[in-house]
């Protein structure tokens, strides 16, 4: 398995060690957290909800994978207006994780993890390496080339 190394941010605090999918124990007994007289601990249901969610035992905290791995990349600059919680110093408050307004559904919706998610996975998808074009026009034109000598052959 493959794993990113750690890299030091333009805000000099190390990223998380991130692999290439996210960490998403479903069998883990979360640790709980005092909020006021309750105790909450991270829930592995809210991987279905949101799949980039890279969960850290050793933190206990939540981090976005895939905000992560676009800067691990340098897909993405780190600083600026980026959801630190979610890149450095992972997010822990279980009591607003949840929801529409919850820290989860807020990060999801930001510019950073939007622009994240562009150079990670939609990317990627629909543009090809530069090797591959050159290749396949390398190919089209050899399939021309041999046509060409074919018919020349044949006159």
């Amino acid at each position: 398995m493959h794993v990113l190394g750690l890299t030091m941010a333009t805000r000099s605090r190390p990223l998380p060690v991130v692999l290439e999918k996210p960490h998403q124990p479903l069998a883990l007994k979360f640790p709980k957290r005092q909020f006021g007289k309750q105790h909450r601990s991270f829930q592995s249901g809210w991987f279905q909800q949101w799949h980039w969610l890279h969960y850290d035992e050793s933190k206990d905290a939540a981090f976005c994978h895939i905000c992560v791995t676009a800067i691990e990349t340098g897909k993405m600059k780190d600083g600026g207006n980026l959801d630190d919680a979610f890149i450095h110093s992972g997010y822990s408050n279980w009591k607003n994780a949840s929801g529409n307004t919850g820290g989860f559904s807020c990060h999801e919706r930001s510019r950073s993890h939007k622009t994240a998610l562009e150079v990670v996975v939609s990317l990627p998808q629909t543009t090809k390496d530069v090797g591959e074009i050159l290749s396949s026009t390398y190919a089209e034109e050899k399939r021309e080339l041999c046509m060409n000598e074919f018919v020349a052959r044949r006159e």
